[in-house]
């Protein structure tokens, strides 16, 4: 990184980074990432985790994910975003649904970085599981956000 792109995502020391997780809309995935946002939102990090709105049934039994959504945990926070394909009655076609869903999901992605930053919510870097990693990319690059 530059030292421009440096100067754009910096801020004071005693304020918190903003991370903009994504997981992979899985189980497996989310729970890993679930608890690694909780890590990292208990070392001084603020944390948006981002997740499929077809999932929020799902992520409502999830504590940590309870917490974040009604406000009892201000440092996680969580969104929803659509990513259009998936169908997770269908077994046989999950790995297509997903295939297609992380390639249509970046616009959503990029309306959350954009929104966060209307709300004065800069968003200091991506992190994602493997799975999401080019569609993310795709975002980053767009905005100018490591990941």
């Amino acid at each position: 990184m530059d030292d421009s792109s440096r100067q754009l995502h910096s801020k004071p020391s005693e304020s918190r980074l903003h991370v903009l997780a994504i997981a992979l809309p899985a189980q497996g995935h989310l729970n890993s990432m679930i608890r690694l946002c909780r890590l990292l939102a208990s070392e001084h990090f603020t944390v948006t985790f981002v997740y499929a709105t077809v999932l929020h049934e799902r992520m409502k039994n999830d504590q940590a994910a309870q917490d974040a959504v009604e406000g009892h945990r201000p440092d996680l926070r969580m969104m929803s975003i659509p990513f259009p394909g998936i169908d997770l009655t269908n077994d046989k076609g999950l790995i297509k649904d997903f295939s297609m869903a992380t390639d249509n999901m970046g616009d959503a992605l990029g309306q959350v970085v954009e929104d966060l930053c209307r709300e004065g919510e800069v968003v200091d870097f991506l992190l994602c599981d493997v799975c999401m990693s080019a569609c993310v990319q795709e975002v980053g690059d767009k905005y100018s956000l490591p990941m």
